[in-house]
């Protein structure tokens, strides 16, 4: 596989020409590969898994410092064995922040290709920072094509990318012309749609000044930064057209999320689970299941109890991943600190394990005092009809506690605080201690990331 671009992460050193054609039609044959890929049998997935993931643990014992005697149960008298695969310790966010250095492989194969640093934003815990190869960022690019592919994406349409990010092409100044496209690489620059990036701080009205003037438009966002487009026309009144759909990932998409960007935006979201450290996890059924597919090619994903064992259809977990081409600094049964539950198989056809649900970040989950965690299903309509306009957050600040934080500003529309306790309280459905509280303002964090629900204490 080589270098394919989808959306505006080529943060590598330029190729020449002749170099980039190469590249791009190995990544054409490695896109159609992908295509095939997603119906074959769950046995020959998990054949395709195993042999990669018997390579990357004989690179990570011979060439990652690290891994020398962590894996050292995997060895066996021919060769890796993986029959004590869940007796290898599972790897932190704090390991990867602390042991940078010793998670750096002192050699790569030569088909990875060159390397780069992909930055985590730190939501859960320090930054991270994860050394990557042009193999790895290619299957993650191939595998989000393809998706976009099933999902009857048109390349044609501009695309505009509202996160925590760099300025667009324009503003930075580049002078390649595929810094001002996105999509497939090896279809002609001037058949697809342009690419711009605004921060996910701008604005709302601002934003869709941005969004109108470059329409027909996708959006690649988060679903907290749609819901706050949303409501921003639900409250204003304004009219906007010429979305073409929204590509979302990053925070959790829940039913009231898709609700209320139907109603006010008149768009359905395509979601993906993904993460700066490891790429794209899985993805939503474009065939119309309700769950989402694990990108198999590209990752080993397991969802494990709190008591490390596998997680069956319907149970919930934490999700843990081990990319199968971090050859330049492994990740070996990475865990997230993300609720995740497991599905049946899906009715579309393809074979690839599911996840059912989303639960979210353990930071957005309620905890209570028998060990319980919940996540609170809003309703955005009913809540603005207790407190109106107003920006909000739950925060549970104890296992016994709530506090409801609402933003002061000048309405016509009161807020019965009072209602809004109650109707927390029936969505806890515990006899705790739900108080409000008016506040100046409510902002949102440097990554962009809005959680209406969070909890302060581990």
């Amino acid at each position: 596989m080589a270098n394919a671009k989808a959306g505006s992460d080529d943060i590598q050193d330029p190729l020449d020409p002749e170099e980039r054609q190469q590249r791009y039609a190995s990544s054409l044959n490695a896109f159609k590969t992908l295509l095939s890929f997603q119906w074959v049998s769950p046995e020959r997935i998990s054949a395709n898994q195993e042999t990669c993931v018997k390579a990357l643990v004989e690179h990570a014992i011979a060439k990652v410092p690290f891994y020398r005697e962590r894996l050292d149960m995997l060895r066996g008298p021919d060769g890796i064995d993986l029959s004590r695969w869940l007796d290898v310790p599972l790897l932190s966010r704090t390991d990867v922040v602390n042991e940078k250095h010793a998670l750096t492989a002192q050699e790569i194969p030569d088909r990875h290709g060159r390397t780069h640093v992909v930055r985590s934003s730190g939501t859960t815990g320090g930054r991270t920072e994860v050394l990557k190869t042009d193999l790895q960022g290619n299957v993650n690019a191939c595998s989000q094509l393809r998706f976009w592919h099933e999902a009857g994406i048109d390349w044609s349409q501009n695309l505009g990318i509202i996160r925590a990010v760099d300025p667009t092409p324009e503003e930075a100044g580049s002078d390649d012309p595929e810094a001002y496209r996105w999509g497939p690489q090896w279809l002609p620059w001037s058949s697809r749609g342009s690419l711009g990036i605004l921060s996910v701080l701008t604005p709302p009205d601002q934003q869709l000044d941005w969004i109108e003037a470059r329409a027909p438009i996708y959006l690649n966002t988060m679903p907290s930064n749609l819901l706050t487009l949303a409501h921003h026309v639900r409250d204003t009144g304004r009219k906007v057209s010429g979305i073409a759909g929204a590509l979302t990932g990053g925070d959790a998409l829940s039913h009231d999320i898709r609700r209320e960007v139907s109603r006010w935006l008149g768009i359905e979201a395509m979601d993906t689970l993904a993460a700066g450290e490891c790429g794209r996890v899985a993805s939503q059924c474009p065939g119309g299941g309700p769950g989402y597919h694990m990108e198999t090619e590209a990752n080993v994903v397991e969802v494990l109890k709190e008591d490390g064992t596998p997680c069956r259809p319907g149970e919930t977990g934490l999700l843990t991943v081990t990319p199968l081409f971090s050859f330049a600094m492994p990740l070996i049964r990475y865990q997230f600190q993300d609720w995740v539950t497991v599905g049946e198989p899906c009715s579309c056809g393809r074979t690839s394990p599911v996840i059912a649900d989303i639960i979210g970040r353990d930071s957005t989950l309620l905890r209570f005092r028998d060990g319980v965690r919940m996540r609170l299903e809003l309703d955005s309509e009913r809540i603005f009809q207790m407190i109106g306009p107003r920006r909000f957050q739950i925060v549970q600040t104890s296992p016994d506690r709530i506090e409801i934080r609402i933003a002061e500003m000048r309405s016509d529309h009161p807020a019965d605080t009072g209602a809004m306790e109650n109707y927390v309280k029936e969505l806890a459905g515990r006899d705790i201690e739900i108080v409000s509280r008016l506040v100046p303002a409510i902002g949102t964090p440097s990554s962009g990331k809005f959680d209406r629900v969070w909890r302060s204490f581990p």
